[in-house]
């Protein structure tokens, strides 16, 4: 392309300058503040970045300069580029007045993105690769990539978390370790943290100076103006305490990788549920498949060898009080692989690489599940371990009653729960599960409020399930909820949701129940460690008990500190 020749951009660019509405809604973001500041500061726009501040009398405009400067220079000469960002018009001038033929598109367009003509040779990532999943970024850089072709990110990482909050960023290790898996070769990896440190001092500078126009032309009030000002200071802590990177990644592209990661497809509904009946030998239904993995942060990670889907890693979402703190954690489910790919069992074979990715993009410190937790059977946490992927923390056993001879119980009103009722016992339902959550603030548990119960056990497409109110009689003072389900003559106690206080009382209403149900005895499952608080009247404990897994792969809290710490039942099994 010749110099001066016409840029391609096929972006929207983000224009703040006209746009007051978007300006406040992006203020909280250091970077966004730039727009509307820069303006007022010399009525002009030019970029929407860090400065590189190699000379300490720069100023920001001569840092931001600097900063592109940088950038170009890692380039091969004279090539095909794609960049990926916001704001990015007088970088991409500056690239085609350098003689490159370029492509610009923001990074929701790049998800999609298909190329016309020839693939690129470059593609770059400015400040714009945490917008996106890392798994799209490198699959669809390989795609658009031509052979030898270079993916260039200069962005934010987070290089070691202070704390559990969620963070947007991508983790710098995580980031390179899936390159590797794609077959991307790191050939530059340079930080640059130190060098834009300045950009705080002058954002936070011209905040100060500014205040009044903020407020009075953007409507921001003095306590978001303050809110800005402590989030400057908290990114700019985060690169003095080195829990954030600024980083220039090189990374060339090499011979397509035997086995691609890829995100589950609703497309390939079939191939999954093929590939589950060849795994597991019984069907599964659309309807149950959808049950499962319908929200939104459920996650799903997918093996592809050419056409063939070989291996499935899915995750579901479930809020928990973590040690009296509401968090997010994911129950692994459905890990599956082709059985001719089983005897890959090393840190090469696809098992570890999706459960390894899985890991790094979702599970522990800053990730959106703090934590994961799972039932795999013997072999799998076998293998678990020595991939150093899995630690057991804690065994599910079983309790079993005698079923007892139904007799009134004239203290005590039994109701059972549908949805033609649900509506008039959701209050009583999170009474109870806030009077039970006072019992395990020393514990993890899975939260079990109405909306649960409702998702959980009510709206299930296959299994049926029995869920009954239990209250006294003449105060009508709620005492629990019992979740049973019938299978022959076993009935189990699937849930339970009240103050420990009263399990003595459920559990005898349970062995009523299944008498009446016609059934020989009632049967619990839930972990060893909580055991104890079912252990009431003439039980029986179980032979045999079921593994229960979190993952040691990610930067999370640890198995130690897990480990006896699940309350988990029945329901909480994905399987049941």
């Amino acid at each position: 392309m010749a110099v001066g020749e016409k840029v391609t951009i096929a972006m929207n660019p983000l224009n703040l300058m006209v746009n007051k509405d978007a300006v406040k809604q992006l203020l909280p973001v250091p970077l966004s503040v730039y727009s509307y500041l820069q303006k007022l500061e010399k009525q002009s726009l030019e970029y929407h970045h860090y400065g590189l501040f190699k000379n300490s009398e720069f100023s920001l405009h001569q840092a931001q300069n600097c900063l592109v400067d940088e950038l170009i220079a890692q380039l091969p000469a004279s090539v095909r580029i794609l960049i990926v960002g916001i704001g990015l018009e007088f970088v991409l001038k500056q690239l085609v007045e350098k003689g490159y033929s370029v492509d610009g598109i923001t990074p929701p367009e790049f998800e999609n993105y298909m190329v016309t003509g020839e693939c690129y040779q470059a593609i770059i990532f400015h400040e714009s690769a945490y917008l996106l999943d890392s798994l799209v970024i490198f699959n669809q850089s390989f795609n658009l990539l031509s052979p030898s072709g270079v993916l260039i990110v200069l962005d934010e990482f987070v290089s070691s978390f202070a704390e559990p909050q969620l963070e947007k960023k991508h983790s710098l290790n995580d980031f390179l370790h899936l390159a590797q898996r794609f077959n991307f070769k790191l050939e530059v990896q340079n930080s640059l943290s130190p060098l834009i440190q300045r950009t705080f001092d002058i954002l936070l500078q011209l905040l100060y100076k500014h205040e009044g126009s903020l407020i009075n032309d953007l409507k921001v009030t003095r306590t978001q103006f303050q809110q800005y000002v402590c989030l400057n200071k908290q990114v700019k802590e985060k690169y003095q305490q080195q829990n954030y990177s600024y980083t220039l990644l090189y990374l060339k592209k090499m011979s397509p990788p035997r086995w691609w990661l890829k995100h589950f497809n609703k497309h390939h509904l079939d191939k999954m549920l093929s590939l589950f009946e060849l795994s597991f030998n019984h069907q599964m239904s659309k309807d149950l498949w959808q049950w499962k993995y319908s929200s939104e942060k459920a996650r799903e990670i997918c093996v592809w060898e050419q056409d063939e889907l070989i291996a499935h890693y899915g995750g579901l979402p479930r809020d928990i009080l973590f040690f009296g703190q509401a968090k997010t954690a994911v129950q692994i489910g459905d890990v599956m692989v082709k059985s001719e790919q089983r005897g890959v069992l090393t840190r090469n074979g696809p098992f570890f690489r999706m459960t390894a990715s899985f890991m790094e993009c979702y599970t522990g410190y800053g990730k959106p599940f703090i934590i994961s937790f799972g039932f795999p059977n013997e072999r799998h946490i076998k293998l678990g371990k020595h991939l150093g992927l899995y630690a057991e923390v804690g065994r599910m056993t079983a309790l079993s009653w005698s079923a007892l001879v139904p007799r009134p119980r004239l203290m005590t009103s039994l109701k059972v729960i549908d949805h033609a009722n649900i509506d008039r016992y959701k209050t009583h339902i999170d009474q109870l599960w806030v009077q039970m959550a006072q019992y395990l603030t020393h514990a993890i548990v899975g939260v079990r409020d109405s909306d649960y119960l409702i998702a959980r056990y009510l709206n299930h497409p296959e299994q049926s399930y029995q869920v009954i109110f239990i209250k006294q009689r003449w105060t009508a003072q709620p005492i629990g909820i019992l979740v049973l389900q019938y299978k022959g003559d076993q009935c189990d106690m699937i849930d339970v949701v009240a103050p420990f206080s009263s399990f003595p009382l459920i559990i005898l209403h349970a062995r009523r129940l299944a008498a009446i149900n016609h059934c020989q005895r009632l049967y619990c499952q839930i972990t060893q460690a909580f055991s104890h608080y079912l252990a009431v009247a003439d039980y029986q404990r179980e032979s045999g008990t079921i593994p229960v897994a979190s993952d040691i792969w990610s930067n999370g809290p640890s198995s130690e500190d897990l480990t006896g710490r699940w309350w988990l039942m029945a329901g909480d099994m994905d399987s049941r």
